[in-house]
């Protein structure tokens, strides 16, 4: 550090990872003299992304995919981790509680890079890489899941769909806050000489917005999936209702019939005829196979 003081022309890259809180102030404060307010939203672990400059020093809150989620085929779980940046003109920090590949990545192969918004170009183009297969995964799997409603009763896929739908809700609002901070810094790098970091916002700026534009797809599919399963299992219920109304309909008469004659009054007229019984099991028959035929012949079986 006190070589890039006493020399103008240099450029300090400082990761900080896995630290404390007061170690992480101490270096962003007492040695590097950002902001405290800067500092103070760098610290929030769960805040938002955003872009804000202070003093010159622009402060970047970014949201980078956990490992867990990019490696999960079916557990769509969009776990993140917190990335922030500090860009200033001769001044590039990277902060997380966790170590980030985006990080490592560019850290190794453009670590050389002199200027730090093209440094931080290059970062968030990697954070936002990860997202992609995510999202290719998550469409595989809703597509399983719309072919598996029409075979499948399980309550299991209904919990699913409705879990994945919360899950998009959030990422929805994850990425539509990185659209808004991105678009931010966009516009700041537009005033800087360096072209390739401008492109390089820009870049990551248009795919921020594609995915949020998957991320509000993939979530009225989910609801479009959701009424379609609570649809089918009305439907199914509805068939189910349809064949025990039709079967009490017929025994209806027959218990009619049965109840009518079960009275055992001495007075009855057909209670002594030789013929009553097969007379009476006859007629019982033919409701039913009248019921049958009406039935059919409505296309109720």
């Amino acid at each position: 550090m006190a070589q890039w003081r006493s020399d103008t022309g240099s450029t300090l890259w400082l990761d900080i990872c896995g630290e404390s809180d007061d170690v992480a102030r101490d270096w962003l404060g007492a040695k590097l003299d950002l902001h405290s307010l800067a500092i103070d939203d760098a610290l929030h672990p769960r805040h938002p992304p955003k872009s804000e400059v202070f003093g010159g020093v622009v402060l970047l809150i970014a949201k980078g995919l956990a490992d867990s989620a990019t490696a999960s085929n079916t557990d769509n779980h969009f776990q993140t981790n917190q990335l922030v940046l500090f860009v200033g003109e001769r001044l590039l920090v990277t902060y997380g509680k966790v170590a980030h590949d985006s990080v490592a990545h560019v850290w190794a192969t453009e670590g050389h890079a002199a200027q730090p918004m093209r440094l931080a170009s290059a970062i968030l183009r990697q954070l936002v890489d990860k997202y992609t297969p995510v999202f290719m995964k998550l469409e595989e799997r809703l597509e399983q899941l719309e072919g598996a409603m029409f075979v499948s009763q399980d309550d299991a896929l209904l919990e699913e769909l409705v879990g994945t739908n919360t899950l998009l809700k959030k990422m929805r609002r994850t990425l539509s806050y990185h659209c808004d901070a991105l678009s931010e810094l966009k516009a700041l790098a537009a005033v800087s000489n360096d072209k390739e970091a401008k492109h390089g916002i820009a870049d990551v700026l248009d795919h921020f917005k594609r995915l949020n534009s998957m991320s509000q797809l993939f979530q009225e599919l989910t609801v479009d999936l959701v009424n379609g399963y609570l649809s089918l299992s009305s439907h199914r219920l509805n068939k189910v209702m349809k064949v025990l109304t039709v079967f009490t309909v017929i025994f209806l008469p027959l218990t009619l019939v049965v109840g009518i004659y079960g009275m055992n009054f001495d007075h009855m007229p057909e209670l002594h005829w030789h013929y009553g019984y097969p007379l009476v099991m006859g007629a019982m028959v033919g409701i039913v196979l009248l019921a049958l035929a009406l039935f059919k012949r409505l296309r109720w079986l």
